[in-house]
């Protein structure tokens, strides 16, 4: 019975990677960072029904802080596997950028439809504007990824951070081509993103601190290029606790109010470890991000990020009907917990199995090939 449910779980949730091979633990640590975002929500969305006098209400403001932090992982996940990809083989540009078209925008599509129509449903949640003109405009500019890089409002609450994405995924391959870096030694590109992330932290802090979120692209790239490395490979107290630590040094930080200061170089150092820590296969950490749970969860965290949104949006209205909120709980956000996680995880299913699975992550025939004519990045 239990190896039926298994090979079930797995046909549902199992990627065929067929361009390239996978690591079953960045699988899992896409989970951590899609839990961590999916947290942050739960904790905004539950705020209305929790004592201002009770302990969890003084907790909330830092489930909050700490899950928002998601994204930021995400971030770093990204420099690590679209670097890989960009550095690692002479693509041409048009089937690269093909491919990342077609990994994001089934989805977000389906999901901004879906945002679009529910807008119009109730009007107390309508960020579109009025008249034709600048409603359109509003849409297009949603459609094409714009909030985020730009002063816009994503009509998808997460969905601003899609713009960083599509900034890295057109920036890098000009950037790794424009410099020859395929040709540098592995050593000399270390020196030269280890230098860049260093500019990019002393511009921040000279006060040009506008998308900085950026700069952990570059913790992933680094990870890339030093991931064979028998320091980052030893296994240590250190490495294998790099994300408590992470979390912890959060916690601190928020506490002192230090985060205009401490942040992001801490998310940098502490996330760049983790992600040492996961690629470790003897370490724990490791182990538990490559659990059939977190990775089947991992592989539809993309579905999951732009969903789980919504979901908990209708949750808590459903639920409000019944349990008007008035401050009145307390250990209440403990026990909804896993009600509210449990659907979202249907609805998440529900998106991947009939839209991401099928349409964005199908192995892609020979077709896809460009004619060895066809100038590459």
């Amino acid at each position: 019975m239990m190896t039926t449910i298994k090979s079930k779980l797995s046909d549902i949730y199992t990627i065929q990677h067929g361009r390239h091979s996978t690591i079953n633990a960045i699988e899992g640590l896409r989970a951590i960072a899609a839990f961590m975002v999916f947290v942050v929500h739960y904790a905004a969305q539950f705020t209305p029904w929790i004592d201002t006098h009770s302990l969890t209400w003084e907790l909330i403001v830092y489930y909050r802080h700490i899950g928002a932090k998601g994204v930021e992982l995400f971030f770093v996940i990204s420099g690590f596997l679209i670097y890989g990809i960009i550095i690692g083989k002479d693509t041409p540009f048009v089937t690269y950028f093909w491919r990342r078209i077609v990994r994001l925008y089934p989805v977000f599509l389906v999901v901004l439809a879906l945002y679009i129509a529910l807008s119009f449903v109730f009007s107390s949640e309508n960020k579109i504007p009025d008249g034709i003109g600048q409603a359109t405009l509003y849409i297009i500019s949603n459609i094409l990824m714009l909030p985020g890089l730009f002063d816009i409002k994503p009509i998808i609450t997460v969905a601003w951070s899609l713009s960083y994405e599509m900034f890295l995924y057109l920036a890098l391959p000009v950037f790794v081509y424009v410099l020859q870096m395929r040709s540098w030694e592995s050593e000399t590109r270390i020196r030269f993103l280890a230098v860049l992330s260093i500019l990019g932290f002393v511009v921040i802090y000279a006060g040009y601190d506008s998308h900085q979120k950026m700069v952990l692209f570059l913790a992933g790239m680094l990870m890339y290029e030093l991931k064979n490395r028998p320091l980052l490979q030893s296994d240590n107290p250190l490495s294998s606790n790099a994300f408590l630590l992470t979390i912890l040094a959060i916690i601190i930080i928020r506490i002192f109010s230090l985060d205009s200061v401490l942040l992001l170089p801490a998310l940098f150092i502490g996330f760049f470890f983790t992600f040492a820590s996961c690629l470790n296969k003897n370490s724990k950490f490791s182990q538990l991000c490559s659990t059939p749970f977190l990775r089947y969860y991992g592989n539809m965290s993309y579905s999951y990020y732009l969903i789980h949104g919504i979901t908990l949006k209708f949750f808590f209205m459903v639920m409000a009907v019944f349990i008007p909120p008035n401050h009145q709980w307390d250990l209440a956000l403990y026990v909804w917990f896993l009600p509210a996680f449990a659907f979202t995880w249907v609805t998440s299913t529900v998106l991947f199995l009939l839209v991401e699975k099928p349409y964005s992550l199908m192995k892609k025939p020979a077709r896809d090939r460009e004619k060895k004519s066809t100038k590459a990045i």
